[in-house]
C-alpha cells in the first residue's frame, strides 16, 4: 500500500511539473552512456551539423550581393565626377578626366570581410564534416588541428615548388581525419597545383584576403574597366559631333585621372559644346593580392570555384 501511494505520488508530481520528469530522463540517459563506457563530453565537444558548412557559404554568397548593391549604390550617388578639356597639343581632340571620392571603410571592408570569413570558415566546417564521416567523433586535439589547408607553391622564404613538400608534411594534422580518398581530392584542389602562377588561384587569394581581413582594413580604389557612355541625343543637344576617334586608358581612377582622349568638333562653330560622358567606375582592391581588380568580381570568382569545384568534389564523402 505504502509503495503504490509513493508511485502515485511520483505520477502527480511528473504531471504536475513535467519540467522534474525531463531531468530525470537526462539523469538516466547519462548514467546508462556511463554504464556502456561512452564519454558524453566527447560526444558533445565540437559538434557540428554535417552541413554547416552550407549555412556559412550561403552566408558569404548574401553578404556578397548586399556589397554589389553597396556598390552600385555608392557610384551612382555620384561619387565620381568627370570633365572634358581640350587637349592642348591636338586640335579637335579633347581630354576626358575623372576623380572619384575616398571609399568608406564602412561598410566596403567590414562587407568583404565578412564575405572572406564566411567563406574560409566554410571550407574549414566542410573539412571537419568530413572527418567525423569518415572517423566519427573527434577527440579534441584532432578537432582543434582540423582545417581545409590552402598551400601555394613557395615556401615561406621564397623557395619555389615546394608546395608538395608543405602540403606531405602537413596533411596529417589538417586532414589525417578524412578519408584518404577526400585528401586525395582536396591535394588536386591545392593552388600549389597551378605551379609558379599559384597565387591567382581563387583559394590562394582567398587565404591572402582573409589573413589580411583580421590585421587590417581592406583598402579600395576606383577603377575603369568597362569604358565610357554616351548617348548621340547628348552629343546633338551639346552641340556636339563626335568625330571617330576615342582612345580609353583603363586603370586606377583618383583625383583628375587622364581615361579618354575623344575627337570631337562643334555642330554650330558659334555656339560652345557642353557633353556629359559617363565614365563605368567601379570599386577595385587598392592593394595586395587582388591590387587593382574588382572587388565584387574577384569575390564572386572564389564563390563560384568554392560551389562549382571544392564542394561538388569533397560532399560524396559526407
Amino acid at each position: 500500500m505504502l509503495l503504490w501511494r509513493s508511485i502515485k505520488h511520483t505520477f502527480k508530481r511528473i504531471f504536475e511539473y513535467p519540467f522534474i520528469f525531463w531531468r530525470w530522463l537526462l539523469f538516466v540517459y547519462h548514467k546508462i552512456l556511463t554504464w556502456f563506457g561512452v564519454n558524453k563530453y566527447r560526444i558533445t565537444v565540437m559538434s557540428t551539423p554535417e552541413h554547416s558548412h552550407i549555412l556559412k557559404i550561403n552566408r558569404a554568397h548574401k553578404h556578397l550581393d548586399e556589397l554589389d548593391g553597396f556598390q552600385k549604390d555608392w557610384i551612382d550617388a555620384e561619387h565620381s565626377t568627370s570633365v572634358l578639356e581640350p587637349d592642348p597639343n591636338s586640335p579637335g581632340y579633347f581630354l576626358l578626366k575623372a576623380s572619384i571620392d575616398p571609399i568608406p571603410t564602412d561598410p566596403f571592408s567590414l562587407i568583404i570581410g565578412d564575405v572572406v570569413q564566411n567563406l574560409r570558415s566554410g571550407l574549414d566546417h566542410l573539412v571537419y564534416a568530413l572527418a567525423v564521416a569518415h572517423s566519427g567523433a573527434l577527440a579534441e586535439g584532432v578537432a582543434r588541428k582540423s582545417q581545409f589547408p590552402i598551400f601555394g607553391d613557395e615556401s615561406l622564404s621564397g623557395k619555389p615548388n615546394m608546395g608538395a613538400n608543405i602540403f606531405r608534411d602537413l596533411k596529417a594534422d589538417r586532414i589525417g581525419a578524412i578519408s584518404p580518398a577526400a585528401q586525395t581530392v582536396i591535394e588536386g584542389l591545392q593552388p600549389y597545383q597551378s605551379g609558379k602562377d599559384f597565387k591567382s588561384h581563387p583559394l590562394w587569394i582567398l587565404n591572402e584576403l582573409t589573413n589580411a581581413d583580421k590585421h587590417r582594413v581592406l583598402h579600395f580604389t576606383g577603377i575603369l574597366q568597362g569604358g565610357v557612355m554616351f548617348h548621340p541625343d547628348d552629343l546633338v543637344q551639346g552641340n556636339c559631333r563626335y568625330t571617330g576617334n576615342m582612345k580609353v586608358f583603363e586603370g586606377t581612377v583618383e583625383r583628375d585621372t587622364l581615361i579618354a582622349r575623344i575627337s570631337l568638333a562643334p555642330i554650330d562653330p558659334n555656339l560652345d559644346m557642353k557633353m556629359d560622358f559617363h565614365p563605368i567606375i567601379d570599386i577595385a582592391f587598392a592593394d595586395g593580392i587582388a591590387a587593382k581588380e574588382n572587388v565584387v568580381n574577384v569575390l564572386r570568382e572564389i564563390y563560384n570555384y568554392i560551389t562549382g569545384e571544392v564542394s561538388p568534389k569533397l560532399i560524396p564523402f559526407l
